[in-house]
């Protein structure tokens, strides 16, 4: 049976989907006024399947399954940070490979990606184990193991990447840009912070700052700075 916690929950993300997926709608009528217009459009659709599959973890029954939904949950994850980290770049106005060796970032995130694919067959870097959350069973959390670290710590060099790119252009800028820069600064810290204590929970709060971040940079990019 589903309780009613875990159908509140799913509501909140279906609803978040929505969301994401009424500026994906409106950023394709408008991906050409803006150059930063595609990487924004990568950023809402890869945290659209963030949300999806963390929806999905939540209904899925069976242990493998739910390790198959967890494993393209935690790769989307990383893409994810991979194109905030574009957008940070070309977003204080300078070039992405001018910073970063794409070829080389993409090698490590593709690496990335078969580890954890692989990761339900051989459970080398997480597990699940049947948990119980405000009193309702029907929960996994997340065990993880050493080499889960590997992944994490990438995820969080990309983090720590966007963030000083971020933050340097803040001070930098004129005072009238900064708040668009600080903003997305400041709600990067405060997803990385859920992240980090609820990743392995049974309930990932910090899936719900994606669409919030989201918007955010939505707003930025195609009303803010245009005004």
């Amino acid at each position: 049976d589903v309780g009613f916690m875990k159908l509140i929950i799913g509501a909140c993300l279906a609803a978040t989907l929505f969301i994401i997926g009424h500026y994906i709608v409106k950023i394709h009528k408008r991906i050409e006024e803006n150059k930063l217009g595609h990487t924004v459009a990568w950023l809402l659709k890869i945290g659209f399947v963030v949300v999806l599959f963390n929806l999905i973890t939540l209904f899925i029954p069976g242990k493998i399954p739910s390790l198959v939904a967890y494993s393209v949950y935690f790769i989307s994850v990383i893409w994810l940070l991979y194109f905030l980290l574009k957008f940070s770049i070309e977003f204080i106005g300078s070039r992405f490979d001018k910073h970063v060796n794409r070829g080389l970032m993409i090698a490590l995130l593709l690496l990335d990606s078969v580890s954890v694919a692989l990761n339900t067959v051989f459970r080398h870097m997480f597990d699940l184990k049947e948990a119980t959350w405000c009193g309702e069973q029907g929960f996994y959390n997340v065990v993880t193991k050493p080499p889960f670290y590997l992944h994490y710590g990438f995820a969080i060099i990309l983090v720590v990447f966007c963030f000083v790119s971020l933050f340097y252009r803040t001070f930098k800028s004129a005072a009238f840009y900064r708040k668009k820069y600080l903003s997305i600064a400041l709600l990067l810290v405060l997803i990385v912070i859920l992240n980090v204590f609820t990743f392995d929970q049974a309930v990932d709060f910090s899936v719900f700052g994606y669409v919030v971040e989201a918007i955010c940079i939505y707003y930025c990019v195609f009303v803010f700075t245009p005004q």
